[in-house]
């Protein structure tokens, strides 16, 4: 009899979950509280990378040895990239200290919920 083995599967999360929580979340933000966020302003920007990026942070800390932390940096670059691009091709004019401002959010959100999902898991 097997003592230190386990018989359960491990799960991997790999980066496209992330992608899948980061438009998850955003959708579901956007569709219900959309009109919370009709003001383009900072605080309101930064409140929605929060709502968006904290849980794919969080996601990543938690099952952190199973997951690279760097994919969901990649992901919440490509998510954010792919969003304003998006908007450009769309029409909306976007201003560069709001975008630049929504990028350094969003780092922040994701590191802050990798060190709180390390800690919970701990």
């Amino acid at each position: 009899m097997n003592q230190g083995t386990s018989q359960e599967p491990v799960r991997c999360l790999k980066p496209w979950h992330y992608g899948l929580l980061m438009f998850a979340f955003y959708l579901f933000w956007s569709l219900f509280w959309g009109s919370f966020f009709t003001e383009i302003s900072i605080v309101s920007q930064i409140i929605f990378n929060f709502a968006v990026f904290y849980p794919a942070g969080f996601t990543a800390g938690y099952f952190r040895t199973r997951s690279r932390l760097r994919d969901v940096y990649i992901i919440g670059l490509l998510f954010n990239s792919l969003t304003y691009g998006l908007a450009i091709t769309g029409g909306q004019t976007v201003q560069l200290p709001i975008m630049l401002i929504d990028f350094l959010s969003m780092v922040l959100w994701i590191f802050l919920g990798i060190l709180v999902g390390k800690r919970t898991a701990a």
